[in-house]
């Protein structure tokens, strides 16, 4: 259609099909709201830290604390997560001996619980990076990774626990 307006019917059609336009262009590239679906909650608050790991591959992010003393570091995450009517409790324990300074520590251990079945690091297979223990801050940070075998409650099955990382876990 064009716009050439020789009559006043012409002008009239092509500012009407110009007001319809506009009110398609304003109505038509409004964004959608993103809604998580509503049978899905997952608890991580992560106001004291987070750790965040893939275990067999899959991105899992729980919610931290540690604790510090002078012959053991400790980092816990956990988290539970609801889909229709079944909850699942996971959580990760990161145990590290005689924590004096950042550093790389293989003497550590790992510890992986979903419903109550549970998976641990043999000695040897885990490797856990402390990259700063802020006395200041009372935080700490670092990375991890290895390979869990079953232990207990109907584990089966071993797992390999890549991309770990805890990052400013309050202690």
């Amino acid at each position: 259609m064009s716009c050439a307006l020789p009559t006043f019917d012409g002008m009239k059609t092509c500012i009407l099909s110009i007001a319809f336009g506009l009110t398609l262009l304003a109505t038509g590239c409004t964004k959608e709201k993103e809604v998580a679906p509503s049978n899905t909650t997952t608890t991580p608050s992560l106001n004291n830290g987070a750790v965040t790991f893939r275990l067999d591959m899959v991105a899992t992010t729980v919610n931290a604390s540690a604790s510090l003393t002078t012959s053991e570091m400790v980092v816990n995450g956990s988290a539970t997560t609801t889909s229709g009517s079944t909850t699942n409790v996971k959580g990760l324990r990161i145990t590290v001996p005689n924590p004096s300074t950042a550093g790389t520590i293989r003497n550590g251990s790992i510890q992986y619980t979903f419903n109550g079945a549970s998976w641990t690091s043999s000695a040897g297979t885990t490797i856990i990076n402390i990259t700063e223990i802020n006395s200041a801050t009372r935080r700490v940070s670092g990375t991890f990774s290895g390979q869990l075998t079953p232990t207990a409650g109907g584990a089966t099955g071993n797992k390999t626990l890549t991309d770990g990382r805890f990052s400013n876990v309050a202690y």
